[in-house]
């Protein structure tokens, strides 16, 4: 760990070579089959943590809402060539299985059923992951003020020969978060589902996390943040209200924002309306039509609510019509920092 060419002692400052002392297979893992292919290993210690060598977080959530994804591995670099001295990563796509189906039919050798929801392909036209990289991370970088925090998506597990064109097949993290977190617990770990919540694991190692390229400049070698190109401000927006739902013992929790579209109208539904410090009450909800929450809660999101009264703020205009190429926006609203005890820390962005 920590090191990029393993054939090289020149840049070992912070390598760390450790011995395993378990492998924990999936139960359901046969090596005569492609499913399942996941296991666990145990380390003598625990590794030094650096801002080269730092745990990643987990992609637990199954839908995979990322136009890329990305694969690194010490593989062979095309058919029939050796494998790499240096730490290699290549760019996929994610393929959804009824295209990569077409790939891997159901039959194949070690594939009887076809691929399963378990399992999930990501590919390039030109490049891919090859043998030797399997086990290997495919991850997403996400975003977080100035750093970047990476999540693992799925893991390496087998795919054609190298350079055919061929998407590649990963092991679907998503669906092993709940056996991950049981197996660290047997094991004697204080793991929990909250731990692994995208927000909590993004700040737990935040100090040893790379900034994004753009945000940092180097003077004589020494490193400084661009405050300038930071796309996080923690002031509020004028047109914001927060949403909140006041109970029977007058006690009012907030978990979302919504924008005055009219000087009675908010574009966002909940309860109660705080604008400005003023409690306004709601008098109707207009849901989307096509908006269903048990089937696809991210789409058709939306809803109009009309207040009782205007609120003491100027509305904000809604843009109608077709999105301005290349031109970058402005986000504003509420961030939810899960909390074990409560249900979440409101702090602005």
């Amino acid at each position: 760990m920590g090191d990029i060419n393993i054939y090289s002692d020149e840049d070992d400052e912070f390598a760390q070579q450790l011995k395993i002392v378990d492998v924990i297979r999936h139960p359901k893992h046969k090596y005569y089959s492609n499913y399942y292919d996941i296991a666990l290993m145990k380390l003598e210690r625990n590794v030094t943590l650096h801002n080269t060598v730092a745990p990643t977080c987990l992609w637990l959530d199954d839908e995979i809402r990322f136009l890329e994804l990305l694969a690194a591995g010490w593989g062979r670099t095309g058919f029939g060539e050796d494998t790499t001295k240096t730490l290699l990563k290549v760019q996929l796509v994610p393929i959804n299985n009824e295209k990569c189906s077409t790939y891997y039919q159901k039959g194949d050798r070690k594939l009887e059923n076809g691929l399963m929801d378990h399992q999930l392909c990501a590919g390039d036209e030109k490049m891919d992951t090859c043998p030797g990289d399997s086990g290997g991370p495919l991850h997403v970088k996400l975003f977080d003020g100035w750093k970047l925090t990476p999540f693992l998506v799925g893991v390496t597990s087998f795919g054609k020969a190298c350079g055919v064109s061929a998407p590649g097949v990963y092991v679907k993290v998503s669906k092993f978060g709940d056996w991950i977190i049981e197996t660290l617990q047997r094991h004697g770990e204080m793991a929990t589902r909250f731990m692994f919540e995208p927000m909590v694991c993004a700040d737990r190692y935040n100090n040893l996390r790379e900034y994004k390229e753009n945000l940092v400049y180097k003077v004589n070698l020494q490193e400084y943040i661009e405050w300038s190109n930071i796309y996080v401000s923690s002031s509020i927006s004028n047109f914001t209200v927060k949403l909140s739902r006041q109970y029977t013992n007058d006690s009012v929790s907030s978990n979302c924002s919504g924008t005055l579209m009219e000087p009675n109208v908010v574009a966002r539904p909940t309860h109660v309306v705080l604008a400005n410090g003023k409690m306004i009450e709601m008098s109707e909800i207009i849901v989307h039509p096509s908006y269903n929450s048990s089937i696809s809660p991210f789409y058709n999101n939306i809803a109009v609510v009309k207040l009782t009264s205007f609120a003491p703020i100027l509305p904000f205009c809604g843009w109608y019509g077709d999105p301005k190429p290349g031109r970058k926006l402005l986000i504003t609203g509420q961030q939810l920092i899960p909390n074990e005890e409560s249900n979440g820390i409101i702090q602005h962005h």
